[in-house]
């Protein structure tokens, strides 16, 4: 999602859901993403929800495992701003919505 649309919603109190953050399962096949969650001890999907988190932005991940429902709720940690920066600038080609911003 582009920074300026995020910035936008915010200051019109407009609440952004990331549907489907974890981008059908997608996410966890990036290499680099792999990388960042190992060095906070999270999953690929803790990651992602709890990026979304911090833009502000309310993720809806999907599950049918009560197993991820949990973990999917254990995300009680922050993502250093190198490591979001980092974040926002990878592309995911499998993913319908990039998280770079254009």
């Amino acid at each position: 999602m582009p920074e300026e649309t995020i910035q936008y919603c915010k200051k019109k109190d407009i609440l952004i859901e990331a549907y489907s953050p974890l981008g059908s399962g997608r996410l966890s096949e990036n290499e680099e993403v792999q990388k960042i969650a190992k060095q906070y001890d999270v999953s690929v999907q803790q990651l992602a929800i709890r990026f979304d988190l911090q833009l502000d932005t309310v993720p809806l991940p999907r599950s049918t495992s009560k197993k991820h429902m949990v973990s999917n709720v254990d995300v009680d940690f922050v993502i250093r701003e190198e490591d979001m920066t980092k974040l926002l600038s990878i592309e995911l080609e499998h993913v319908r919505a990039a998280i770079k911003p254009e």
